[in-house]
């Protein structure tokens, strides 16, 4: 087992989202999206001066902690965003395999917007990269004892968790400290197909885009090769797939259907919050291209697009 694996297992604790439902909710009042301040900014006063002698995992007061975090998350979402509206940007103009490398990228980054909405974040502490997790109580009677247990006097815990000092969290790590979270957070029964499909399909993951960076040969769609093209039609519906194994290796259309996946996902979590929230905190021309998101089909974009940009903006004349 891996460090973060270890780590991961040992440390993240269950976490409900009716109750950080409940946070987001109250963080969201008053929000200003130019106030955010980086969550690595915040700790960094808190845990920078001796976190040479620190441990690898401690719980620390954190004032404000959920504030922070809701920052944190709604500033990734808005990056979710806009590299989706690159994703369809690149279909609508002809060119599916670029594409699917921005699918790649929208995954990653939706990835760590998910495990923000569930409290966990990544931030860095002068050169070295932890793990904040503000909801470090615990789902179950038994975490949650332990937890005021090991520390009675805490009011706004967090956990702080790193591996070693002066090293990065790399991507498999990340998915590692991902699938962990979903494994043991209590979510809505409208995401929890998607998010059974999420833990599954970690092996190979990056492996499309890789190959298409690194080998000059290789190359996804040949529709595209040598002039652009819009008549590729992708099988973006995850649940289509009766064989998941070596996903990425053999579907073509993996990235898209796994970004697919991240998009329900988040837009579900994201409309929950905003069903009762009386701010609207996503303010951004980029936002209607994730929440009215449908797939990844030509006509379904062109008929989204045109509706919130020029035609000329989004797209080329084949």
């Amino acid at each position: 087992m891996s460090d973060w694996e270890l780590l991961a297992k040992n440390h993240i604790c269950g976490r409900d989202w009716t109750t950080i439902r409940k946070r987001w909710i109250l963080a969201s009042t008053g929000f200003e999206l130019d106030d955010v301040l980086d969550v690595s900014e915040a700790l960094e006063p808190i845990v920078g001066p001796g976190f040479e002698t620190r441990d690898k995992v401690t719980v620390i007061e954190f004032p404000g902690r959920h504030l922070a975090a809701f920052g944190d998350g709604v500033t990734a979402l808005l990056k979710c965003a806009y590299v989706l509206r690159t994703v369809c940007n690149c279909l609508l103009s002809g060119q599916p395999t670029w594409a699917s490398v921005d699918a790649y990228h929208f995954s990653f980054i939706a990835a760590r917007a998910l495990l923000a909405f569930l409290g966990i974040h990544f931030v860095q502490v002068t050169d070295t990269y932890c793990i904040l997790d503000v909801f470090p109580e615990g789902l179950s009677d038994q975490e949650t004892l332990k937890f005021r247990r090991g520390n009675p006097s805490a009011r706004e815990p967090a956990r702080l968790i790193f591996r070693s000092r002066s090293s990065i969290i790399e991507q498999r790590a990340i998915w590692t400290i991902l699938v962990r979270t979903l494994r043991v957070a209590k979510l809505s029964e409208i995401v929890k197909r998607d998010i059974e499909k999420i833990c599954k399909l970690g092996e190979g993951f990056g492996r499309i885009r890789n190959e298409l960076l690194y080998r000059n040969a290789a190359w996804l769609y040949d529709e595209d090769f040598q002039q652009p093209s819009r008549d590729v039609v992708i099988n973006d519906d995850i649940h289509s797939y009766d064989d998941l194994v070596n996903f990425f290796a053999e579907q073509r259309d993996a990235n898209f259907a796994f970004a697919a996946i991240f998009a329900r996902v988040l837009i579900a979590l994201v409309e929950d919050i905003r069903a009762d929230s009386e701010s609207e905190f996503l303010k951004s021309s980029y936002v209607p291209c994730l929440t009215r998101f449908s797939g990844f089909g030509v006509s379904a974009l062109d008929s989204l697009f045109e509706t919130m940009y020029r035609k000329d903006s989004y797209g080329i004349s084949i």
